[in-house]
């Protein structure tokens, strides 16, 4: 798993930071029902695809809305 965060889009509270998640297969046996949780994301992380064969990578994305206390 490595995980890319882009740039904000402002620096006050309501502003976003997208994440990109990419997810390889290291196993030798195919994976289903990927999902990505991250405390920093407001959503779950949608994929391209949930289920991935030995050595199959996909990308995530997610976003986190900046709040007040941040």
């Amino acid at each position: 798993m490595a995980k890319t965060a882009g740039v904000p889009t402002g620096n006050t509270a309501g502003s976003t930071v997208a994440y990109t998640f990419l997810a390889t297969n290291t196993g030798n046996v195919t994976l289903t029902g990927l999902v990505i949780n991250d405390a920093q994301l407001d959503a779950p992380a949608v994929c391209a695809a949930t289920t991935l064969a030995p050595t199959a990578s996909t990308l995530c994305t997610g976003t986190h809305t900046i709040t007040q206390a941040e």
